[in-house]
Parts: C-alpha cells; structure tokens; sequence
C-alpha cells in the first residue's frame, strides 16, 4: 500500500525567500490487513446454499413417471376419493325429511329450520330448504350411491314414493345402476358394484 503526503518544499531564489510551494510525493506505508470475508469464500457459501435448497425441493416433490405424465396426485394416493355429500333442494323439508329418514333408515344428525343433514356410510344427504322445483331449474344432479343390491334398492324406492327414470341395467362386468326421482324432483342414482369393497 502506499499513500499520499504534501510536503511543503521551501523555494531560494537570489537573495530572497520565496513562500513554500506545496509538493506532492509518495510515501511507503506498511500493507493493512485484509478485512472481512473474502468473495471466493462468499461464493462457495452461496453455491453450497443453493445445492441443500434445490435438493429440499426435488426431494418433496411427488415422484412422476411418463405413464402419469400430467397428472397430479400426492404419494399416498389421487386427490379424489369419492363423494362425500350429496345436496337435495326441497320445497317441503318437513316432508323430505320424513321421506329421507324411511329411505336411508337413521336419524338426521343435524336438523335445522332450512337444512337436514342424514350421515350415510362416509357421505352424507344434505336436504336443504328452496322455494323453486328442483326439476325445472336444473339443479338435480345425479349422485351415485352405493348400495349392495340394486334390484333391492331400486323396488323399495319405488315402493317408497320414488318415480322410475332409468331402470337397473348392467353396465359393465359386476356393476348394475338405476336411477329414480325422488317425491321432491331430484334424481337419486343407486350403483351396485361388485369390483369395489
């Protein structure tokens, strides 16, 4: 290292003394001791940093193969398991109710002024309170629900008040369905399906 001093240079001229002129000269220092962190080692922090970061990610990621390309799920299984409510606007939901209740064979497990909710196996009937026909705005919508004889259950609805709509019919290998309407409008489709416990 070096550094800068002014020096002021005494100036003779005949017989006179001429005011001092200012010099500049470069004078010798001992080298100061580096301080801080040096860059190389700040760049292999960083690379290192970056390395654990992206293997945290790949390392969370769920695995893909190209027979799945696209398709998103979670290690433990696809994001979809099946239905879980199945909701019927009624326009009298004291006599649903009642209906439901027959049907299914339990108790509501909530039952309130504008809304009935029935548990069945891990899903559940919702009824709730409307002043339109289900059947003429569109909002019946076909739930399939499981049951283990179709034939069985598609007579006792029809015994209980259900209109027919499409009779049981096998789909496929081991599956039968059929669906009805219910008093109140809605379709109530029933599945029996023997590939699935």
């Amino acid at each position: 290292m070096t550094r800068t001093a002014t020096v002021r240079k005494t100036v003779k001229r005949d017989a006179g003394v001429v005011a001092a002129k200012p010099e500049l000269r470069i004078v010798p220092t001992e080298a100061a001791a580096p301080r801080g962190i040096k860059l190389k080692t700040v760049s292999f922090l960083t690379m290192a940093f970056a390395l654990v970061c992206v293997g945290a990610f790949l390392a969370g990621r769920p695995p893909v193969s190209a027979a799945n390309a696209g398709v998103v799920g979670t290690a433990s299984g696809p994001m979809f398991i099946g239905s879980r409510a199945a909701v019927y606007p009624v326009r009298d939901l004291a006599v649903a109710k009642a209906w439901y209740r027959n049907v299914l064979e339990v108790a509501p497990s909530v039952d309130e002024k504008s809304f009935v909710e029935f548990r069945s196996g891990a899903g559940t009937v919702d009824l709730v309170a409307t002043t339109q026909n289900p059947a003429k705005n569109g909002s019946n919508r076909e739930i399939y629900w499981g049951v283990s004889n179709a034939n069985a259950a598609y007579q006792r609805l029809l015994a209980l008040g259900a209109t027919p709509k499409q009779p049981v019919r096998q789909q496929t290998s081991g599956i039968f369905a059929g669906t009805v309407t219910d008093p109140f409008g809605n379709v109530l489709a029933i599945v029996q399906n023997a590939n699935v416990n």
